[in-house]
């Protein structure tokens, strides 16, 4: 209905403003797909904010008892915000304090208990990928789904070059095929 009913409304000026605001819901469905297209340069007279949970410093911390030591799995998010904040932090790194790590493992450790850990992460994620989570039941435990998640990095492009292969022509490599 957004698309179709509500965005043709919208008149093409420099007086327009728009703003669509949501938490993930789900993999595959609309407000997905049309992020994604956003995010990808695709539809055009849209920009795309992803605000992750960490970005106000102030709104989801906790005071840290002494002694505390983040576990492993808090240590590899802290690392993907590391990573990826330059995206949505306008090219600043952003690191998490120490009272945000623990306001994050003690959250994400009731969620796992509640085995809710999907909502958490649609609610509280690092990247848009972390954000739509499947909804329903899986084969795989989401602490699985996430720890692989959490570890993976976007992909490099790289090019085939089909005459160093062996014989030396497309048509032989397409034959083999």
């Amino acid at each position: 209905m957004i698309e179709i009913d509500f965005a043709p409304t919208l008149p093409d000026a420099v007086t327009t403003l728009c703003i669509l605001e949501s938490t993930a819901q789900r993999r595959g469905d609309w407000w997905h797909d049309f992020t994604e297209r956003v995010r990808r340069g695709k539809e055009i007279g849209w920009n795309y904010c992803f605000t992750p949970w960490y970005i106000e410093p102030k709104k989801y911390r906790a005071r840290v008892p002494s002694g505390w030591i983040p576990s492993q799995h808090t240590e590899e998010h802290a690392e993907t915000v590391e990573r990826t904040s330059p995206e949505f932090c306008r090219g600043n790194t952003h690191r998490l304090r120490k009272e945000q790590l623990y306001w994050y493992e003690t959250k994400r450790a009731s969620a796992m208990e509640a085995n809710s850990l999907n909502i958490f992460l649609t609610n509280y994620c690092a990247t848009p990928e972390e954000s739509f989570q499947f909804v329903t039941e899986s084969a795989f435990p989401f602490e699985v789904i996430d720890r692989y998640r959490q570890r993976s990095f976007k992909g490099v492009p790289y090019e085939l070059n089909l005459t160093t292969l062996p014989g030396g022509n497309r048509e032989e490599f397409h034959q083999a095929q």
